[in-house]
């Protein structure tokens, strides 16, 4: 673990945690759509998408997902990441600014996520397709790939998952034994979450739940998480359930945290490396 990596846990460590009702009652009373801090990369911003590095003449389009538990948009790691993305593979990025609970919820955002994918898809027939999601957005990337096989749609060329969250049932015995080692997730707030994202789906469905979808349909994945965060047992178990470990792998990172190819750390830079080769591969 580095020095940055131990400055990132101690910063998220002495965070102050919320009970299950504050969160409640903070998205209950949300009333306003958040608003994405802006890229320092040039980028334009239509129909609530931003599209980077348009000029491209790369044979690779980017089609990236963002985490925030649901909850939260963009934050000035996520464009910075992207950032890095596009000067190691000179990618088109497409990133969508979608709508965060209260105002979306699992269904809608797979059917809206889905539109703008085939969009992609249609407008770049000449290029690769891969698509890029980190925690609620690795888990958004999963239901999104599982509702393109499953309707015969093109699928992404790759895929690669930062965290993903995979079960939002939250009912993983495993779960308990990594809470000591966690700085930054914690259950009251991700179960809060997850209530309003699923609404009127079963927990199990696929669309908020890819662990519970035909995850045999999945091909072509590189999947990262840490050792030190609560998704760790449910990551490990979706890859465990995967049938086809040829053309899917698992990294994991030892002492790492949540998303840590994101994260300003040391470690993240040997990460960005294996992401950037895979997908130039």
């Amino acid at each position: 673990m580095s020095f940055t990596s131990k400055l990132v846990y101690l910063y998220f460590k002495h965070q102050k945690r919320y009970n299950s009702e504050y969160w409640d009652e903070k998205i209950k009373n949300t009333n306003t759509p958040q608003i994405p801090p802006l890229p320092k990369r040039e980028y334009r911003f239509e129909n609530n998408i931003f599209y980077f590095n348009e000029n491209s003449t790369s044979d690779i389009a980017i089609y990236y997902i963002h985490g925030g538990a649901y909850l939260n948009t963009f934050s000035k790691y996520h464009f910075k990441f992207i950032d890095k993305l596009i000067k190691k593979t000179n990618a088109l990025v497409i990133a969508p600014n979608y709508d965060l609970i209260p105002f979306s919820n699992g269904e809608k955002l797979i059917d809206y996520l889905s539109n703008i994918y085939l969009d992609c898809v249609s407008k770049n027939s000449n290029k690769k397709i891969i698509i890029i999601g980190d925690s609620a957005g690795g888990g958004l990337s999963l239901s999104l790939a599982l509702f393109l096989s499953m309707n015969n749609y093109k699928k992404p060329d790759k895929m690669v998952l930062l965290s993903p969250c995979v079960d939002i049932t939250i009912s993983n015995p495993k779960i308990e034994e990594f809470k000591k080692y966690d700085p930054w997730l914690y259950t009251e707030r991700l179960s809060i979450c997850c209530k309003y994202f699923a609404d009127n789906l079963d927990y199990k469905d696929y669309r908020v739940s890819p662990l519970y979808g035909d995850i045999d349909l999945l091909k072509n994945m590189l999947i990262f998480v840490g050792t030190k965060e609560i998704l760790n047992p449910d990551i490990t178990l979706f890859y465990e359930k995967l049938k086809d470990k040829e053309t899917n792998k698992l990294i994991i990172g030892k002492n790492m945290l949540h998303v840590y190819p994101i994260l300003p750390i040391k470690e993240a830079k040997k990460a960005l490396k294996i992401i950037s080769d895979y997908i130039l591969d």
